[in-house]
C-alpha cells in the first residue's frame, strides 16, 4: 500500500500532454467528473499530485502535477516545468479553445501557513459544490 502523503513542492514536476495518458502512470486515491453537452473533464488526485483531462470532440489536453522522479512519456508533451517560485503559460489549441495555466510557489512561517490551510479546509467543509477537496496523510514538514 501506498502512502496517501504527496512530496513537497519542491520534489514535483507540472506537464501538459496533448493526449490520454496511461492510468497505469498513477495511483488514483479521488476522482472528479464533470460532463457538458461538447467536453468533459476529470480531475484526479493522485500520490504525488494530480492529473486533469480535457476532452472535446477536437482535443485533448493532459495536465499533470507529479514527483519529478516518476517517469512520465515524452509523447505529445506541450509544457513542462518544475514547480518552482511562478510561472505563466497560454496554450492556443483548436476552434478559439485556449488552455491557461499560473501558479505561484511561495514560502509561508508556519503559523500563517497552517492559519491558510485551516482555512482551505473550512472552505472545503462549507463547500455547496461537490467536494473537490483532498485531504492527503498529513506529514510535518516544520521543524520542532
Amino acid at each position: 500500500m501506498m502512502l496517501e502523503s504527496r512530496p513537497p513542492v519542491q520534489d514535483l514536476v507540472f506537464q501538459v500532454y496533448g493526449r490520454h495518458l496511461h492510468p497505469e502512470l498513477f495511483e488514483i486515491l479521488a476522482t472528479k467528473t464533470v460532463e457538458r453537452e461538447n467536453y468533459k473533464l476529470r480531475v484526479d488526485i493522485t500520490t504525488t499530485g494530480h492529473q486533469i483531462t480535457f476532452d472535446h470532440p477536437e482535443l485533448t489536453l493532459t495536465e499533470i502535477a507529479a514527483s519529478s522522479s516518476q517517469l512520465l512519456p515524452e509523447a505529445k508533451r506541450l509544457m513542462g516545468f518544475k514547480l518552482k517560485q511562478g510561472l505563466s503559460k497560454r496554450l492556443t489549441c483548436v476552434n478559439n479553445i485556449h488552455y491557461e495555466m499560473c501558479f505561484h510557489v511561495e514560502t509561508l512561517a508556519p503559523d500563517i501557513f497552517l492559519k491558510i490551510h485551516n482555512e482551505i479546509l473550512q472552505d472545503g467543509v462549507y463547500c455547496r459544490c461537490p467536494p473537490w477537496l483532498h485531504c492527503y496523510q498529513y506529514i510535518s514538514y516544520f521543524s520542532c
